[in-house]
């Protein structure tokens, strides 16, 4: 798991759009055992918290499950865990800010795009829709 010290601050739409999302900063040390094994079985289930990416391993030659993208990932990981911040976004939404996020970080279009269908194929439940 990516556990970030400061919080994460993402501006989408364009620079200057005022559109900002703030990921919690996420410290283990201040849970419990239980917190953390919950945490651990559940995965990203804490503000603050990623598993990366959630890349089967058959796909893992087209991107690794950290790198690059590492802020896109956590970022839509925390979309997900908030229901879009508790409604604010649709998962339609999360998955395409997902996809700006992965663009900005470097990821390649085409890979990107492979990526953001993957979400919107199989995303669903992890949303909770």
């Amino acid at each position: 798991m990516f556990y970030g010290t400061l919080p994460l601050v993402w501006e989408f739409g364009w620079i200057g759009s005022g559109k900002l999302i703030t990921v919690p900063a996420f410290n283990p040390a201040g849970l419990s055992d239980d917190d953390l094994r919950l945490i651990a079985e559940r995965r990203a289930v804490a503000p603050g918290v990623t598993d990366l990416a959630s890349i089967p391993p058959a796909f893992r030659w087209l991107l690794a499950p950290s790198g690059p993208f590492v802020k896109a990932a956590a970022l839509h990981d925390y979309l997900y865990i908030t229901w879009g911040i508790y409604g604010w976004y649709t998962r339609e939404e999360c998955d395409a800010i997902f996809y700006e996020a992965m663009i900005a970080t470097g990821i390649p279009e085409h890979q990107a795009r492979i990526i953001w269908q993957g979400v919107r194929a199989g995303g669903g439940r992890a949303f909770g829709t």
